[in-house]
């Protein structure tokens, strides 16, 4: 027997329905802080392998708290599918510096950790539109990188530091 979901549906527009993700508009491509804040792990659509769900959350405030996905084909009938997904899973792994990134048990090992997450911004194929933004973009997780907090740097018009007369021996 299916639950009963009591949903009320009566305030959903047909612009709310079509295509693209209504007011959600994609990122621009550049490298952005980032979280996992949820994964699961389940049978793929065809229940011949394995899926790594990882849900990832922006923490840059000029963004949002946009959140993007990614999916990792873990056990699947297709090797290469399973290699490439291997990678992205070691490369997470790494930017988020678990301790053992060459053998990860759980994926909450993975969760509330800061990373850089190269986002490529790029028109949605056919298959895809669901996915798409009003203007028919969608976001591609390109890269995991760990993130680090840049070094701060003086103006360009600062004068070059001098030591003051207290350094001075004499």
């Amino acid at each position: 027997m299916a639950p009963q979901i009591n949903a009320d549906t009566s305030s959903v527009t047909e612009e709310d329905m079509s295509g693209g993700g209504g007011d959600y508009m994609s990122i621009e491509t550049g490298e952005y802080p980032f979280i996992v804040v949820k994964s699961t792990y389940k049978p793929n659509n065809k229940n011949n392998g394995w899926v790594l769900g990882l849900q990832q959350q922006c923490l840059d405030p000029a963004i949002g708290k946009r959140v993007l996905f990614d999916h990792l084909n873990l056990v699947n009938p297709s090797e290469d599918a399973v290699k490439i997904s291997l990678a992205r899973l070691k490369q997470l792994a790494l930017a988020v510096g678990h301790p053992t990134p060459d053998r990860i048990e759980s994926s909450e090992d993975l969760h509330g950790k800061p990373y850089i997450l190269r986002v490529v911004k790029r028109r949605a194929k056919p298959d895809r539109v669901q996915y798409a933004d009003s203007e028919g973009f969608e976001n591609v997780i390109a890269e995991y990188k760990p993130f680090s907090t840049p070094a701060a740097t003086p103006p360009a018009d600062a004068p070059p530091s001098r030591p003051s007369d207290d350094d001075v021996p004499f």
